[in-house]
C-alpha cells in the first residue's frame, strides 16, 4: 500500500508535492463536493445515448454521465499538477497557470538535453493540442530557442504526459506545415520526468506517492461519496501505469 510516512523521492520534497496538489486540486475537490450535494442538470442526449449503447438502468447511466463531468474537471487539475511538479524540480521553473511564453524552463543546462537549457510546453495527453494550434505552439517554441542563444544553447520540448502508445520517445516534433527541426522535440511523460529530474523512474515514483498525498489534502472526507478509509494499492497503480505509460524512459540509453 502506498503511503508517504517515509518519503523516498530525492528530486522533490513531500511538502512541495503536497502544496502543489493542494493548489492544483482544490477547485476540483470543491466542484466534486458541490456536485454530490445537489442534483445538477445532465445532458439528456448523453443519457439517452449511454442507455442505448450500454443497456443499463437509468440510475447507472446517470452515474456514468456524472462521472464524465468529474473526469473533465480532474483532467484540467492533473495537467496543472504535472506542470507545477516538473517546474518545482531542482533547477527548474514553472511559468504558472496565468501563462508565460511556455510552461516550464530550466535555470541551468540540462545534461540529458545535450548540456543545453530547456523550455517546454506540458500537455496531459498526446491529443490535447488542437491540430489548428500545433503550428502556433511550434512557432512559439522555436522563437524561445532563438531568443536563448539558438540550438547550440537551448532545446524546446512538447511534453505529452500520456502518449498515444506505450512507446517512449524523444524525437523532433512533426507538425503540419513546418519542417522538422532537431531542437524542437516531442517527448513522452516518463522520458520528460527523467529529463527534468535525472531519475529514470521519477514519474513512477510520483504516481505511487500521489494517493496518500491526495487523501491527506481532502477535507471533510465524509462529504464525499467515496471510500477514503484505505489507499489505492501499489498493484492497482502498477496496473494503471502499465496500461498507459512506457515501461522506461527513452533517455536510459541515450546520451543526447
Amino acid at each position: 500500500m502506498s503511503d508517504t510516512t517515509t518519503w523516498t523521492i530525492d528530486w522533490i520534497t513531500k511538502d512541495k508535492v503536497e502544496a502543489i496538489a493542494r493548489k492544483s486540486f482544490a477547485g476540483a475537490i470543491r466542484r466534486i463536493k458541490a456536485k454530490q450535494k445537489k442534483n445538477l442538470q445532465t445532458d439528456p442526449t448523453l443519457v439517452i445515448a449511454l442507455n442505448a449503447l450500454l443497456d443499463m438502468p437509468y440510475k447507472d447511466v446517470i452515474r456514468i454521465a456524472d462521472d464524465v463531468s468529474i473526469v473533465k474537471t480532474l483532467q484540467n487539475a492533473i495537467g496543472d499538477f504535472h506542470q507545477a511538479v516538473l517546474g518545482a524540480a531542482h533547477g527548474w521553473n514553472d511559468s504558472g497557470s496565468s501563462g508565460g511564453v511556455f510552461d516550464i524552463y530550466s535555470d541551468e543546462k540540462v545534461p540529458l538535453a545535450g548540456d543545453r537549457n530547456v523550455v517546454a510546453e506540458v500537455k496531459m495527453r498526446y491529443n490535447t493540442i488542437k491540430a489548428s494550434d500545433e503550428a502556433k505552439t511550434w512557432d512559439k517554441l522555436k522563437d524561445a530557442v532563438n531568443s536563448r542563444g539558438g540550438s547550440s544553447q537551448c532545446v524546446a520540448y512538447l511534453i505529452q504526459i500520456v502518449p498515444k502508445t506505450q512507446e517512449s520517445y524523444d524525437r523532433p516534433w512533426k507538425v503540419s506545415g513546418r519542417n522538422q527541426l532537431p531542437y524542437i522535440r516531442c517527448i513522452d511523460g516518463t522520458t520528460a520526468y527523467h529529463l527534468v529530474t535525472g531519475e529514470p523512474d521519477a514519474l513512477n515514483q510520483l504516481l505511487h506517492a500521489l494517493p496518500a498525498i491526495l487523501k491527506k489534502i481532502i477535507q471533510d472526507p465524509s462529504d464525499l461519496d467515496i471510500d477514503q478509509t484505505s489507499l489505492i494499492t501499489d498493484v492497482y497503480i502498477d496496473q494503471s501505469i502499465q496500461k498507459s505509460l512506457p515501461p522506461r524512459s527513452a533517455l536510459v540509453e541515450d546520451s543526447r
